[in-house]
């Protein structure tokens, strides 16, 4: 029963994040800038890089925090610790790509319209690392009322 209780909850996260990106992408954001043309193929592109690259990111967070502090009864305990380390851990590496994309490669710039937050001595924007706090808190959230649907979280 464990096993099949963790299957369930983690597809329903990733499900989560993967209808969540593509509907923060589709449409024109005014808080970025960059060199991509306006070609629909590459809005297309954007849109299927930035969704793959964030469920990545997601996938990449939650496998590294269970692995620190999940075990085989995950999510029925450990549950907030786990999704807190992901959370910690999906901002931590957004909060070095924005730097690595924004700052050093220049690859693309925010607009002005972009909200900028200090992190660790960087102005960073503030849209990619709330995306990073409000989606994963969701998604755990509905993980969470799934696992305790099926046998109890603690």
């Amino acid at each position: 029963m464990p096993r099949d209780l963790y299957a369930r909850a983690t597809r329903g996260t990733g499900r989560f994040r993967l209808a969540a990106g593509p509907a923060c992408l589709s449409r024109p954001d005014p808080c970025w800038k960059s060199d991509l043309g306006s070609a629909s193929w590459e809005q297309a592109f954007a849109v299927v890089h930035c969704t793959f690259g964030d469920l990545l990111i997601a996938v990449s967070a939650l496998t590294l925090a269970l692995i620190l502090a999940g075990d085989h009864s995950w999510p029925r305990r450990r549950f907030w610790l786990v999704a807190s380390l992901t959370i910690v851990f999906g901002i931590g590496y957004t909060a070095f790509s924005e730097w690595l994309n924004v700052i050093a490669r220049a690859s693309w710039t925010y607009s002005d319209w972009m909200p900028v937050v200090p992190v660790f001595g960087l102005r960073l924007g503030l849209s990619p690392l709330l995306q990073w706090l409000i989606v994963p808190t969701a998604a755990f959230k509905i993980t969470r009322d799934m696992a305790a649907r099926y046998g109890g979280v603690t």
